[in-house]
């Protein structure tokens, strides 16, 4: 029998199943045509393109509600028993999400409605994999619910554009930091992260500007780990100010171990001001300070930074002497 003829058989019968809503009954065919239809299933490009006209046939909306439904549960099961032309068993998950793909815009839009809805951490997590799989063809759908008067919605779509990385998406991201929510604030610096651009680094220094601290010592953190030279300055500056009060140290922290992620010989300067300066008052916190400078130094290394932390070491002790002792061992490990 012809593939074309075989697979007109399998629509006769699937077709009163779906008037009938038994999508599970179904879904053993969807899956043949899913595989057959994909570019590595050793099919011929004619039979390929039959098995994608009877599945395109197949997802109506009711069946990708369905397939919505299954790729975000908890139990769905790790492989089924479809044999695969390369003679191994095909993942359900992944069958199902690359059948979403192919479904298109109508999958996106149950995917994000799904994941608005969704309870459970577990749910929310496959149905964010299975999001992101669609790349840039997701972007506008995510964007517009962006707006949503919920903060948590908000968030999770800010966290989406992160994953799918699109500059075009910086608008969108940004807008989200006016959401008065600081977990929403916090998600757009994470997710800045993940698209570096002279306009990602620009933004994060602006929030340095904030009043929170909190949000201050988390897009300190991004300027870390975007590890853009540029900001270097206004990190340094941060590191060697004096701050008499506990809450306002952190920031002071994460600028000091920002400057070691970023690794630039320019943050050096910055570190051995810190890594120098003595203070009686509120002995033990300056001793941590700079331990984590002479720490920092030793992740940029080069003979300035070293040098720093072994004439601060022959001259100090407890936790700050123990620290140097460590870098310089480390050092001397690797040469």
């Amino acid at each position: 029998m012809r593939y074309s003829d075989l697979s007109a058989r399998i629509n006769e019968k699937v077709q009163p199943l779906l008037v009938e809503r038994r999508f599970g009954d179904v879904f053993s065919a969807l899956l043949v045509l899913g595989e057959h239809s994909l570019p590595y299933s050793g099919l011929q490009e004619e039979l390929r393109n039959i098995a994608s006209e009877r599945l395109r046939s197949i997802l109506n909306r009711d069946m990708i509600r369905y397939l919505v439904e299954r790729v975000g549960g908890r139990d769905e099961p790790t492989r089924v028993a479809i044999q695969k032309v390369g003679g191994k068993d095909e993942p359900a998950r992944v069958a199902i999400q690359n059948m979403l793909v192919f479904a298109g815009s109508e999958a996106v839009s149950g995917l994000l409605d799904a994941i608005i809805e969704a309870p459970e951490a577990v749910t929310r997590k496959n149905l964010f994999n299975a999001i992101v799989l669609f790349g840039g063809d997701a972007r506008q759908a995510v964007e517009a619910r962006i707006v949503n008067p919920e903060w948590y919605v908000v968030r999770q779509m800010v966290a989406l554009l992160g994953e799918l990385g699109d500059e075009k998406s910086l608008d969108a991201i940004e807008s989200a930091y006016s959401n008065p929510d600081p977990r929403v604030k916090k998600e757009v610096m994470k997710t800045l992260v993940k698209i570096p651009s002279p306009r990602s680094t620009a933004f994060l220094i602006k929030v340095l500007d904030e009043q929170d601290q909190g949000l201050v010592s988390q897009a300190i953190i991004s300027l870390g780990m975007l590890k853009d030279p540029g900001s270097i300055d206004v990190l340094g500056r941060i590191a060697v100010r004096w701050e008499p009060f506990a809450d306002t140290q952190d920031a002071k922290r994460e600028a000091i171990k920002a400057l070691g992620i970023i690794g630039d010989p320019k943050g050096v300067p910055y570190l051995t001001n810190v890594l120098f300066k003595k203070a009686w008052f509120g002995k033990k916190t300056n001793e941590e300070v700079r331990s984590l400078a002479a720490y920092s130094l030793g992740m940029i290394g080069g003979q300035e930074a070293f040098s720093a932390i072994e004439q601060v070491g022959q001259n100090s002790e407890g936790e700050l002497y123990i620290t140097c002792k460590r870098i310089l061992e480390g050092r001397e490990k690797n040469v």
